[in-house]
């Protein structure tokens, strides 16, 4: 039992690993026409991407409430939600700089949308990169709101699934 336990973990592992190199590579990879004909559908295009990303979490939370007690799962599924949201942004915030240069202060790279969303994600905000124009405003707003509302959801979600299983834990050690 405890074999197929460490194997489970390390598939699991291998999954997080994957799913990080993948995601990177779409990111860099993905093209980018930022032409004026194309702002409106790729646009349209990343704003549903940022509801699908909210449609996601909500449905992760539903799963973590009800789901086992396998923590590796939960850490498993809170990875691949935070790295799809730092993806889908960073696309995001890389899409609109190219098709509005004005927009942003200092993004002018993949490496510099990554960044940016990482820094956002953690506020920290050096404010070397920023938004200038009103639709990044309101794409970065809609970003912090998400972060607050879901992703702090998701992880109370999770310590407190955590938190009840040290504590049951501590009792039948009693």
């Amino acid at each position: 039992m405890f074999k197929g336990r460490h194997d489970s973990a390390r598939r699991r592992r291998l999954r997080v690993g994957l799913v990080l190199v993948a995601g990177l590579v779409g990111f860099y990879v993905l093209p980018i026409d930022a032409n004026d004909a194309a702002f409106i559908p790729r646009g349209l295009v990343c704003v549903l991407a940022v509801a699908g990303l909210g449609w996601l979490f909500a449905r992760q939370i539903r799963a973590q409430v009800t789901a086992s007690d396998d923590s590796g799962v939960r850490l498993e599924s809170l990875f691949y939600l935070v790295a799809l949201t730092v993806f889908t942004f960073s696309f995001a915030y890389f899409f609109l700089a190219k098709a509005q240069p004005s927009e942003f202060v200092g993004l002018l790279t993949r490496t510099d949308a990554l960044y940016f969303t990482v820094t956002t994600m953690v506020t920290v905000g050096y404010g070397d990169v920023h938004a200038q124009g009103q639709s990044a405003r309101l794409l970065v707003t809609a970003h912090m709101i998400f972060d607050v509302v879901f992703v702090s959801a998701f992880v109370t979600v999770l310590s407190a699934r955590v938190r009840r299983n040290v504590e049951s834990r501590r009792g039948q050690e009693r």
